[in-house]
């Protein structure tokens, strides 16, 4: 008897120990949902668009896009810093996140709070003016602001953002004074300056970039090194004479602490591949982002070195 006994508590064991093995191996088993921390139309609604639906094929479990907007991100973010850490819910993060903790210290949340899966890519930063602005370049738009302190308006989403942040950068670089109007998102900021109401904007390509090639909005200058192929007759900052201005736009996916290392791992994996796709990339590049493609190993003290670099700008703006 007691040998049937042990035979039958084996049995039990082995069985329970299959399922969970099982069970552990099924994620994702429902749908995800992807947190993008900013109103839907700017550039990282757009980026998530195209990521979400890659992702949802790959995982064979729909992704669900939910914009979650206001404070410069930090209240999609908060979202996800009280949600489950069950592996089945992610965000968008941009440049701007990690600047949040630096800039309020009262945040619910900080950059601890989240687990980095990996870099998705990069745009430049353009300065663009409404089309009846007379300027023709950086140059001209630095002269004008000097003959009307205060009277021209910038957009850029939240304050705090890193696009507000780019503007305030390039406020003290120049010594203009420059009016920031904030937005929770580039979407109306672009109507705005379409319709003048705004005289110029901080922003990132993405969004814009189908407003000048329609001739609605006119771009002085672009960050990076290069000029991006989608805004070819764009200059750099560095070609138009202001080499110093350098700001490099960025979207990362991001979980929380705590998730299952299956899930953890299987997103990663799942990123890894879709971002290998010859077709991802076709879709971001045509948006005017440039794919991240190589290891994603470095992504959390990649991210770490970005908020160190924006303390010592925050420092230095006196913010």
């Amino acid at each position: 008897m007691f040998s049937r006994i042990c035979h039958w508590s084996a049995g039990l064991a082995l069985a329970a120990l299959t399922c969970t093995a099982a069970q552990a191996g099924q994620w994702p088993e429902r749908s995800i949902t992807l947190i993008v921390p900013f109103a839907a139309g700017g550039a990282t609604d757009i980026v998530a668009r195209v990521v979400s639906d890659s992702l949802s094929r790959e995982l064979k479990q729909t992704v669900v896009v939910e914009n979650r907007a206001g404070a410069a991100g930090a209240i999609g973010m908060g979202e996800l810093a009280r949600s489950k850490p069950d592996g089945y819910s992610f965000a968008l993060v941009t440049d701007s996140i990690p600047i949040q903790p630096l800039l309020v210290k009262s945040l619910p949340w900080n950059m601890d709070n989240f687990e980095p899966i990996g870099k998705i890519a990069t745009s430049p930063e353009v300065l663009v003016v409404y089309d009846q602005l007379a300027v023709q370049s950086v140059q001209d738009l630095v002269d004008m602001a000097k003959q009307r302190p205060g009277e021209l308006t910038f957009a850029a989403s939240s304050t705090g953002s890193v696009h507000h942040l780019a503007g305030e950068v390039f406020k003290q670089q120049t010594g203009v004074d420059l009016i920031h109007i904030p937005y929770k998102g580039g979407g109306q900021s672009i109507v705005d300056m379409i319709s003048g109401r705004i005289d110029l904007g901080f922003i990132g390509l993405a969004p814009v970039l189908p407003y000048l090639k329609a001739g609605q909005l006119r771009a002085l200058a672009q960050t990076g090194a290069t000029r991006n192929p989608h805004a070819a007759d764009v200059p750099t900052f560095a070609e138009a004479g202001f080499a110093e201005f350098d700001v490099e736009l960025w979207v990362g996916l991001v979980g929380l602490q705590g998730m299952p290392e299956e899930a953890k791992q299987g997103m990663r994996q799942a990123l890894d591949k879709v971002m290998q796709s010859a077709q991802l990339q076709h879709s971001l590049r045509e948006i005017g982002f440039e794919p991240v493609t190589d290891e994603q190993s470095g992504f959390s003290a990649w991210m770490a070195e970005q908020q160190d670099a924006w303390r010592a700008v925050i420092e230095k703006l006196d913010m």
